[in-house]
């Protein structure tokens, strides 16, 4: 009996260390192509890609938006909004169309490949003209 236990352990033991390797394997390569998109729109602290919420931070700076809205990456369902809003201006940025954000954060498994369409495309960006203030 107490043989049925242990190899159950050894299982479970395997298991957990398997899912975490592969859990592990995709944070890191997403946040290694968070941390290129990054690059390539000119926001400075790419290494904020490997680090939970200042991910967030960071996507918010890329996407151009303000980064009071983590606060609403908090908030059920609005969070998914406020990601797909996030993930179509990083795309327009990147030079692709803006559908992809919403992709991006509706699909799994195409997210990934779409993310590294992005990061390591040899397309650049399309430049932004300066806001410049009114004349007063």
């Amino acid at each position: 009996m107490d043989s049925d236990f242990a190899n159950l352990e050894v299982a479970m033991g395997a298991f957990s260390a398997t899912y975490f390797a592969v859990f592990a394997a995709f944070y890191l390569v997403t946040a290694f192509a968070f941390m290129k998109i990054a690059e390539k729109t000119g926001t400075p602290n790419g290494w904020y890609a490997f680090v939970p919420v200042l991910n967030i931070i960071l996507g918010l700076q890329m996407a151009q938006k303000p980064t009071w809205w983590l606060i609403l990456t908090f908030v059920p369902v609005v969070n998914v909004f406020i990601s797909i809003a996030m993930l179509m201006s990083i795309a327009e940025r990147c030079g692709r169309p803006n559908w992809w954000g919403v992709v991006m954060g509706l699909v799994p498994g195409i997210n990934l490949v779409l993310l590294y369409a992005m990061a390591f495309s040899k397309g650049s960006p399309p430049s932004y003209p300066q806001r410049q203030a009114p004349a007063a």
